[in-house]
């Protein structure tokens, strides 16, 4: 069952896993798929260096629980130097549009290493949640290596960003 993420200033979040059968010891594909609910164009981030352990912004917070238990978390960064933020990683949404922020194939998008490596011990239920975070000054935003010829042209584009702080889940039987 997918439970999307409440909308927030005209975001939808949503996570899609396909259908099962889904084994024990086999990663579950988990995709992710942000919608412009909105009447106005905005941007959105993909997945960056340093975003899927908080390291900057945008924070993306992918969790696995079992039994309301969590089995599953981003590691603890092991180093605060991320690169840099770039026009790229900064998708164009019109009204209606989506894309999949771990998608390198629209611009930076990095897998999100806590569902791609997760692979359930044992059968059961599973719920996979991913907390996307955009609410912060721009200097949370911004590489701590690299950056300065990016940094005036994502100014402006961190500006069409909007500040949400989203939750979506999907829950997933894993058999035998």
């Amino acid at each position: 069952m997918t439970v999307p993420a409440p909308t927030g200033a005209g975001v939808a979040l949503v996570l899609h896993v396909g259908a099962g059968p889904h084994h024990v010891g086999v990663p579950v594909p988990v995709a992710v798929r942000i919608t412009n609910t909105g009447a106005a164009p905005i941007r959105m981030p993909c997945v960056l260096d340093g975003s899927e352990t908080a390291t900057r912004l945008p924070h993306y917070g992918p969790a696995v629980l079992y039994e309301g238990a969590q089995v599953a978390a981003p590691p603890a960064a092991e180093d605060p130097l991320v690169g840099p933020v770039r026009p790229e990683d900064l998708r164009l949404l019109r009204p209606g549009e989506w894309f999949d922020p771990t998608a390198r194939s629209d611009g930076g998008g990095l897998p999100l290493s806590t569902f791609s490596t997760f692979r359930p011990d044992r059968p059961g239920a599973y719920r996979f949640t991913l907390r996307l975070d955009t609410t912060g000054g721009t200097e949370a935003w911004m590489g701590r290596f690299g950056q300065e010829p990016y940094r005036e042209p994502v100014l402006p584009l961190i500006a069409e960003v909007p500040q949400v702080a989203l939750t979506a889940a999907v829950d997933v039987v894993v058999e035998p």
